[in-house]
């Protein structure tokens, strides 16, 4: 066989590398909180399989010369990508370290659902770093937001209100907001139940979500003091912090 017929059959790397990338979305599908992982994966595989289509199409005697202008402009594309990907990383590691524990006007916990009426165990460490917060500075309100989602039995609100009370929080200190499905929408929902007056807000959520949320509390008109609380599962940072790119993409598209 000639080096030129080996040339001519030869299959794309990216063909095998979308196949791998099916194999492990599967894999990740069926893994307890992998979700958004899985379609990741399944994302990377359809765009691996086009351009190793487009790589096929490049050794064709009609189509070859489109096919490699095209090849190009997929190259140009996921350079952009990785570029940006990389750029909205940085600014959202870099705003992760949350703020010192200063006197606020008021506290507000963002929601991050719950298994039944349990908050999950990232609401959880939230609702802990709030509690300690909460106890430090004993006249301080705090409002706690999130509405109710699929699987839960009783709203985010509600549950995250029986969890502090459970720590010593008195209830008079608590207002539920429980119409909230997203981040805007806790902002949003919450500023009106906040008592008049209230400009400085000691916003509680996870590191990875602390970028946005500042971004969101200032053009609701907040002064944002950003309390960190961990992000559990080591294994699911990742997920996290990539889910948080398009999040943060879609915030100043407008679309959130």
């Amino acid at each position: 066989m000639t080096p030129r017929r080996r040339d001519r059959i030869r299959v794309p790397w990216a063909l095998p590398g979308a196949a791998v990338c099916a194999v492990l979305a599967l894999a990740l599908l069926v893994t307890p909180f992998m979700g958004f992982a899985a379609v990741i994966g399944f994302c990377g595989a359809g765009a691996l399989l086009v351009y190793g289509i487009v790589s096929l199409l490049c050794r064709h005697p009609r189509w070859g010369r489109r096919a490699r202008g095209a090849r190009w402009v997929l190259r140009g594309l996921a350079a952009l990508w990785f570029c940006s990907f990389l750029a909205v990383e940085g600014l959202i590691l870099h705003g992760a370290a949350g703020d010192p524990a200063e006197p606020a006007d008021c506290v507000l916990v963002l929601g991050a659902g719950l298994n039944g009426e349990t908050p999950s165990l990232a609401l959880a460490i939230r609702l802990d770093v709030a509690a300690d917060y909460l106890n430090r500075y004993p006249d301080t309100p705090v409002v706690v937001s999130g509405g109710q989602g699929s699987g839960e039995s009783v709203s985010e609100a509600e549950a995250m209100a029986r969890y502090l009370a459970d720590r010593g929080i008195d209830g008079a200190r608590i207002i539920q907001e429980a119409r909230s499905t997203s981040t805007a929408e806790n902002f949003a929902y919450s500023i009106p139940l906040m008592p008049p007056g209230t400009r400085r807000v000691a916003v509680v959520s996870n590191e990875f979500h602390l970028f946005r949320a500042r971004i969101l509390a200032r053009r609701a008109g907040l002064v944002p003091v950003a309390l960190s609380a961990v992000t559990p599962r080591w294994y699911l940072k990742p997920q996290y912090y990539v889910r948080e790119y398009f999040s943060v993409l879609f915030m100043w598209l407008g679309l959130d």
